[in-house]
């Protein structure tokens, strides 16, 4: 690609080199996240450095040299993700939830598992503090491991054999269940997101209820 000779701004490599070197963090289980934005000038920025040198002296962890600008680490149940930008820092404190411990309650802030005496030091101006939750949905897919080995005997191995032989090699299928009185709506929706059904049958009401006895009696 040819470059476009035009006026260079000063902070364009510096902005660019920002963006690129915070690669996203995967999250995972119940956890509550406080995210603090400091408006800070170059010795303020600095002096967020010393801050959080501080904070990992008192607990034993390695400090960031003056060309850090951004660190995760692990401060016993705490995460904390800092970062140093052009014009501002941040700080993101995160703690995992109790397995279910959300059940019934509003969660706690993770700014509370923050020293508070440290907190109330954080060099520069706060342009933003706010609360996020990172929840387990109800009725997720989590929940279907109470029907781990339970049957109905209602979809055999014929059916299976039925799916497999009509589907192309490299295709998922999915065998179905369901009420008829959503069939037509659940049909719809599924050629909607580029899907298409194989087949379709009706089982008697007798004969699920016969199913559901037997395998209730077992």
């Amino acid at each position: 690609m040819r470059s476009i000779s035009v006026i260079q701004h000063t902070q364009r490599a510096e902005l660019h080199n920002e963006v690129h070197a915070r690669p996203p963090e995967a999250l995972s289980g119940a956890l509550s996240i406080a995210h603090v934005v400091m408006l800070a000038d170059a010795t303020q920025r600095a002096r967020s450095r010393a801050h959080l040198a501080n904070l990992l002296h008192d607990h034993h962890l390695p400090t960031p040299d003056e060309k850090t600008t951004h660190l995760r680490v692990d401060i016993g149940s705490l995460r904390l993700r800092w970062e140093v930008h052009t014009e501002f820092v941040t700080w993101t404190f995160t703690v995992h939830e109790p397995r279910g411990g959300v059940e019934g309650r509003v969660p706690a802030s993770a700014i509370h598992a923050v020293p508070q005496d440290w907190l109330s030091e954080l060099p520069g101006q706060c342009l933003c503090s706010l609360d996020l939750w990172v929840l387990p949905k109800r009725g997720s897919l989590g929940d279907f491991h109470v029907f781990a080995g339970a049957t109905t005997g209602m979809l055999g191995a014929d059916d299976v054999d039925t799916v497999a032989s009509t589907i192309e090699p490299g295709s998922a299928a999915l065998v179905i269940m369901y009420e008829n009185r959503w069939a037509a709506p659940f049909a719809a929706a599924v050629r909607r997101n580029g899907g298409f059904l194989i087949d379709n049958q009706r089982i008697p009401h007798e004969d699920v209820l016969d199913a559901l006895d037997a395998a209730e009696a077992n």
